[in-house]
């Protein structure tokens, strides 16, 4: 899961890989992935000096991907995708993630006692320090690189997104819409304040049409939030 497409998207890091640096004891959590030398992959079978340098290369890249992407990475129960992207944009940094309370913690949109209680269980792990240690010595920074003005255009407003946008892939439409306040969700119900439209939409804008949805275009949505920019 750590180094899936979704999460840290580690090149060469696939299942049986894993299974074979953990039965060669080079790693007990992911943590331990980033103290792997070129010397000791290079005394299993499945590695060649090409395959070595690949899997190290892509643990280097891991260390930029997105605060988003990590907090995914991490596992947490109850935090798939979408909850992950809501708290990066919401609080900024791995820190103030770890340091916040339940009650703080629902009072992110799409945070409920459940979600906010697996979070704080989650650090207070001393498992998790012991991983956050081994990835903060790696060289992992733990805030969110491309923070952006929030405003509260979309405040209390849930948002669906149908169709290819032209402008933006469909990650950075929801980065928009949670940092103006609102909520970014998969399905259309008669609680969805709005849904925007792309090119080739599917089912979801027939349920929204059925439903009497506000249907919004990409331009439109930009105006809404008044942002001309496509990231």
């Amino acid at each position: 899961h750590f180094a899936s497409r979704t999460a840290l998207d580690i090149e060469g890091l696939g299942f049986e890989t894993v299974e074979l640096l953990v039965d060669a004891a080079l790693i007990k959590d992911a943590g331990d992935l980033y103290s792997l030398r070129i010397e000791s992959l290079l005394t299993l079978d499945r590695f060649a000096e090409k395959s070595a340098r690949n899997l190290l290369e892509g643990l280097e890249k891991s260390k930029r991907q997105p605060l988003e992407r990590l907090i995914y990475a991490l596992g947490i129960r109850f935090v798939g995708e979408g909850t992950a992207r809501t708290l990066a944009m919401r609080l900024g940094s791995l820190s103030a993630l770890s340091g916040a309370s339940p009650d703080e913690l629902q009072q992110i949109p799409e945070i409920g006692p459940r979600v906010a209680e697996a979070i704080r269980d989650y650090f207070a792990s001393p498992r998790t320090q012991r991983l956050l240690r081994k990835l903060t010595s790696a060289g992992f920074r733990f805030e969110e690189r491309s923070r952006q003005p929030r405003s509260d255009r979309l405040s209390g407003k849930t948002l669906v997104i149908t169709g290819s946008l032209s402008s933006m892939s469909r990650e950075q439409a929801e980065h928009k819409i949670i940092r103006h306040g609102g909520r970014a969700t998969q399905s259309v119900s008669k609680k969805t304040s709005y849904v925007i439209v792309g090119e080739n939409p599917g089912s979801k804008y027939e349920k929204a049409v059925k439903l009497g949805i506000p249907i919004l275009g990409e331009d439109e949505f930009l105006r809404l939030i008044k942002d001309d920019s496509a990231a």
